[in-house]
This record gives C-alpha cells, structure tokens and sequence, in this order.
C-alpha cells in the first residue's frame, strides 16, 4: 500500500475521492501533475481493490460519505456501475476525447462502452442513488466559479 494511500486511511478511515482531496475542476491540469496526480493515482489504486470487494449498495455508500459538486456526478456514476466515465461527459461527438485509442479504454483496460451510450439513462439511475441531476452535472461542468489553475 503507497504511503499516500496509508496517510489517507489514518487520517480519514479511508481514500478519500479526488473531488474532497483536492477542490479542482474534473479538467484540472492539477490532476496531471504534482499533489493532484498523485491523490488521483493513489485513488485509482485503491479503488480497484474496493470494486472488487464492493457491489453497487457499498459503492453508492462510499460516494454518499464523500460527496462532491455536481460536475463530478460523471465520475460517480462511472465508479458504481464500472462505465468508463469520458463517455458520460456531454461533449458532441466531434469534441470528444475519444479519439485517441487509449481513450477507448476504461481504466481497468476493458474495452469501454459501446458507441450510443445513454447518458440520460445512466444519469437517471445516477440520480435515482441519490447523485445530482444529468442538467446540474452539465451545467456545474461549465460553471465559472471554479477555482482556476
């Protein structure tokens, strides 16, 4: 276990989500550098050992315990219900980062969802769990108040 991971559990019982480590934007390039990229790798790391022990009602728990602004609703809903969380965003076809291969993958390298994804199906169930709205997800994604990098 990475000391970041140890340190996270002592002070907090347990991993906390990047959204509570850190109060950047989904977009952030802190979450590709220093403190950011390290929480968030620590927490990928972690989280794949809870997937496996968790089902959906722990998953949705954690995520309970741990709630974030409704721009991170993509992420939540990609963590329960293992869905590869860029093809939730709601970006037009010719805007999406799913260009590139790699971004084809989800991050426990399975081929990610089928083309034609419902976002609105998936954000329902979301929201049916207790997570924010498809629209208060879109619309905090573009919100201005965000602290800038």
């Amino acid at each position: 276990m990475s000391e970041l991971i140890k340190r996270e559990i002592e002070r907090h019982g347990e991993m906390r989500p990047p959204w509570r480590a850190f109060d950047f934007h989904p977009f952030s390039l802190g979450w590709r550098m220093g403190a950011g990229e390290d929480h968030m790798a620590a927490f990928r790391a972690w989280w794949s050992e809870r997937r496996a022990e968790w089902g959906e009602t722990e998953r949705i728990a954690y995520l309970k315990r741990w709630p974030g602004r409704p721009g991170w609703t993509y992420q939540m809903i990609g963590l329960v219900w293992d869905l590869n969380a860029i093809d939730l965003l709601p970006f037009e076809e010719e805007d999406s980062v799913g260009d590139d291969p790699v971004d084809d993958v989800s991050p426990d390298g399975a081929p990610a969802e089928p083309e034609g994804l419902d976002r609105t199906a998936w954000f329902a169930r979301g929201e049916a769990a207790g997570f924010p709205s498809l629209a208060a997800s879109d619309a905090d994604l573009y919100d201005p108040s965000w602290p800038q990098d």
